[in-house]
């Protein structure tokens, strides 16, 4: 029983990252959302993977299922490019980057559409020789055969090792070039890094080469030994939990960094009257979506609510918003979250007099009474109780 479940832990990974992303999808990066479709890809795959490792003896369901995973396996690595292209080019993707789903379509259609014409006796024993003969095939000369089997063995794994190397040679070629053209630390955690992206860069390359490990392996030879499996099925849920982690917590995209005017190597011919034409845009823009986050959603009620979060909300980055509050309120973003959170304090105080004061602390967005203390008397200039007494008593 335990082995079977190792068997689908990366495809539980799979789904847990899935699920976690679809729930914020309206705050997500267009980053975030390409990944859920490539976990929705690798959790097909991955359970796939642990049917095969559990043990198949209908080969004709082998065969479709094969099919599948050969077409959700392709697709995955393309729509890795996809992320990567969405972290390093604020740009839509053209013509020309569409090309990398061709693989899936061409390769994995063709072998799903082969699968299905083929007659079920005949498969039972071309798939039967396949996995008995780890790779090879001898016997079968009919064309359809001939055909379905360097598609789904040499074309497959020259088509995924070309994948892995293209994507590797992408990611350095454009996460060097974006960190001289920003002047951004990428390789080296500063006070505003481009998020977890140096940690799914890590996880990245170590999914590709566990794949290239995996692929040298063979294609249809699974391995019937018990530690040998369970390791290499806990190595891929571990890689791909580590990734979704960091896809999840990621705060920044090129595209942020791209904006902030503290990192960005302004023209010489820009003056300092157009900027500020320009920030004050930016801030009539963001006021009333922001006055609607605090009055309506009441986003301040959040535990540990960071500037950060601000931002992903509403699609900006933490400079214009930290500028905006200083011009508009006069204060720090710390200053009036906390302001809000005692007039929200007072309110239930004046509504429900029965609170104590941990409800209060709790309910209002603050993690300790403590703090909440020295946060009410700094706001109001009195302590919790000398507030109730002089506005509460009759």
């Amino acid at each position: 029983m335990l082995y079977y479940f190792l068997l689908l832990l990366p495809c539980f990974a799979c789904l847990f990252w899935t699920i976690a992303l679809l729930v914020r999808k309206k705050t997500n990066y267009r980053s975030q959302n390409i990944w859920i479709v490539c976990m929705i890809s690798l959790s097909i795959s991955t359970y796939i993977w642990s049917i095969f490792y559990a043990g198949v003896e209908d080969y004709i369901t082998f065969c479709k299922l094969d099919s599948i995973e050969g077409f959700t396996t392709i697709l995955f690595f393309s729509l890795v490019f996809f992320y990567l292209k969405a972290i390093t080019d604020k740009r839509p993707f053209d013509y020309k980057e569409y090309l990398w789903l061709l693989p899936a379509i061409l390769i994995g259609g063709s072998s799903v559409l082969l699968c299905f014409a083929m007659d079920d006796k005949q498969t039972t024993s071309y798939m039967h020789e396949i996995i008995t003969q780890k790779g090879k095939v001898q016997v079968f000369n009919e064309p359809i055969y001939q055909v379905h089997y360097p598609i789904t063995t040499h074309i497959y794994n020259i088509t995924i090792s070309l994948q892995i190397i293209g994507i590797i040679l992408y990611a350095f070629i454009h996460f060097i070039k974006n960190k001289k053209r920003l002047n951004v630390p990428f390789f080296n955690s500063e006070k505003e890094p481009i998020g977890n992206h140096r940690s799914i860069l890590i996880g990245l390359f170590c999914l590709l080469f566990l794949s290239l490990v995996t692929l040298a392996g063979g294609r249809y030879y699974y391995n019937s030994e018990v530690p040998h499996t369970s390791f290499l099925f806990i190595s891929f849920s571990v890689i791909i939990y580590y990734l979704g982690y960091n896809v999840y917590q990621s705060k920044y995209t090129i595209e942020n960094i791209a904006d902030n005017p503290k990192q960005t190597n302004r023209s010489t011919d820009e003056t300092e009257e157009s900027q500020n034409k320009t920030n004050e845009k930016i801030s009539a823009e963001l006021i009333p979506i922001f006055d609607r986050i605090i009055k309506e959603d009441k986003i301040f009620l959040q535990n540990n609510l960071r500037l950060d979060d601000i931002a992903r909300v509403m699609r900006t980055n933490r400079t214009y918003i930290s500028r905006m509050i200083n011009e508009e309120y006069g204060c720090s973003f710390s200053d009036l979250i906390n302001r809000k959170r005692i007039e929200y304090a007072q309110e239930l105080m004046r509504s429900n007099q029965n609170l104590t004061q941990e409800q209060i602390c709790e309910q209002s967005g603050i993690l300790y009474p403590s703090s909440f203390s020295k946060i009410f008397k700094q706001h109001t200039g009195m302590t919790f109780r000398e507030w109730q007494k002089r506005n509460l008593t009759s």
